[in-house]
């Protein structure tokens, strides 16, 4: 990601914690898949923020369900893990990928990226986060890939998040 700063975290759930509080504010409404990471729940209720699903179809992320989701609440931000996504295992295209960054741009919404399965994807397209660096938040670890009890992690981002994060 080009201009983007990095962040050392304590593994992904804690990059997910840390960008949560940071960049949403209690009471915030973040949209994720029905099928998603099971602690982003957990790290939500942790800060106070509400969390809404929508359906997936065959790419991921029903967008079509997305936008309409967009367009009754406000959605500050979209957790979505692209690639060998936990629990499903799905890897979502690029043509989703790029529609996601598209919806979001439209919206205003903060996408949250979390690639800590990428490593076990056969093919992996370039991430979100490439297509949209002012507007993503990449998380991902060395945990699952290296050593489950090595907590290392990171969270890259530009723009505007990288200094409500830093601070």
């Amino acid at each position: 990601l080009p201009n983007a700063s990095v962040f050392a975290t304590t593994g992904a759930q804690h990059g997910l914690s840390l960008t949560l509080a940071a960049l949403l504010q209690p009471g915030d409404t973040l949209a994720t898949s029905t099928l998603c990471y099971p602690g982003l729940f957990a790290a939500a209720q942790c800060h106070g923020i509400q969390v809404v699903t929508v359906p997936n179809d065959d790419d991921g992320l029903d967008l079509n369900s997305l936008d309409t989701l967009c367009r009754h609440r406000n959605i500050r931000a979209i957790y979505c893990s692209p690639t060998a996504a936990n629990p499903t295992g799905h890897t979502m295209p690029l043509r989703r990928k790029q529609a996601l960054a598209e919806l979001a741009t439209t919206h205003g919404i903060l996408i949250i990226e979390d690639e800590t399965h990428r490593s076990y994807a056969a093919h992996a397209d370039a991430p979100i986060a490439s297509l949209v660096p002012d507007r993503t938040v990449l998380l991902t670890s060395v945990s699952n890939v290296l050593l489950g009890g090595v907590r290392v992690g990171f969270a890259a981002m530009s723009g505007a998040a990288a200094v409500s994060f830093r601070q």
